[in-house]
């Protein structure tokens, strides 16, 4: 299974449905993890460190 982690504005209306459901999705500017797709990180507030292990751990990344 491919692991899409998706960069997206908060004010941004709900996520499109071409976002999976295993799919991960980190808000900026704020940096907020959704629990959506069970990350390898806790949900909630990230530190940029963290933003880079996700990067890492995705195979796509899609900023949106």
């Amino acid at each position: 299974m491919t692991r899409c982690l998706h960069l997206t504005d908060r004010d941004r209306p709900a996520a499109p449905t071409w976002v999976a459901e295993h799919d991960w999705v980190v808000y900026l500017p704020t940096l907020t993890l959704a629990p959506q797709g069970h990350p390898p990180l806790p949900a909630g507030p990230l530190v940029y460190d963290q933003l880079i292990e996700l990067i890492a751990a995705a195979d796509r990344v899609i900023t949106w």
